[in-house]
């Protein structure tokens, strides 16, 4: 993070590298887990960033302009992020969106056109009750790697990334086991991909779709007790 800012009443600007505001929402909700797995499933860090932000009441906003211009031929992405808190008293609900910057991946298709599209929606909750907070998340992500239309179209002999579509449930618990000092936090996810690549096929002397599908369920268990003097001891266990 490196970021120069300005905060007043209106709210908060900043300029650099910063949170984005999918992960400051959204992912305030479902990434509880120190080691959690994949920030690109509840949008992470965000460079060359125009961020603003600002809460009222119980509803806090951020939108994001990223301008991500380190490589080639580039465009603008744009974040947004929203949570209202207050429901039923422990219980908040966030929504995001998010657009990557749109580039091109592949540095050897001369003056063809071929950006990379990517965006992600999501939405989350949580509840607490008593020392305990629930949450339940779901987000879809899609890319689109224009290179292979291209690569389709001029017979390009190099593979490109195609169209994949990513749906995610999460789901999980955290909260502190009475006077002990002892925290913990149990997080699950459901993360399904399906979608097409190409590639070039020298038996089929052309380029030839391979259809990808996958579908895995990690999980997280940790433990943590705050020693006191700054110091706090954790302990982690994921699998999937």
């Amino acid at each position: 993070l490196s970021y120069v800012g300005l905060s007043g009443g209106f709210g908060t600007v900043t300029i650099g590298k910063v949170w984005g505001a999918a992960y400051n929402h959204f992912g305030a909700i479902v990434d509880q887990a120190l080691n959690y797995g994949s920030p690109g499933l509840t949008g992470n860090r965000d460079s060359s960033a125009v961020s603003y932000s600002v809460s009222v009441g119980n509803v806090s906003l951020q939108a994001d302009a990223i301008m991500d211009q380190s490589r080639g031929k580039s465009r603008d992405g744009f974040a947004f992020g929203a949570t209202l808190g207050g429901l039923m008293e422990t219980g908040s609900i966030a929504i995001a969106y998010r657009e990557n910057p749109g580039r091109d991946l592949r540095f050897n298709l001369d003056d063809d056109t071929a950006m990379t599209e990517m965006s992600s929606r999501s939405v989350a909750g949580n509840y607490g009750i008593g020392d305990m907070t629930v949450f339940l998340g779901y987000s879809e992500g899609m890319m689109e790697d224009g290179s292979c239309q291209v690569a389709a179209a001029t017979d390009k002999k190099e593979d490109c990334h195609g169209e994949s579509e990513t749906k995610t449930t999460f789901a999980g618990v955290h909260g502190g086991v009475g006077d002990t000092g002892v925290n913990y936090v149990f997080t699950m996810r459901r993360v399904k991909t399906q979608g097409v690549g190409f590639r070039y096929s020298s038996f089929f002397n052309g380029v030839v779709a391979d259809f990808l599908q996958s579908e895995s369920t990690p999980w997280t268990l940790g433990l943590s007790r705050n020693l006191g003097g700054g110091a706090t001891l954790n302990f982690e266990h994921g699998a999937g």
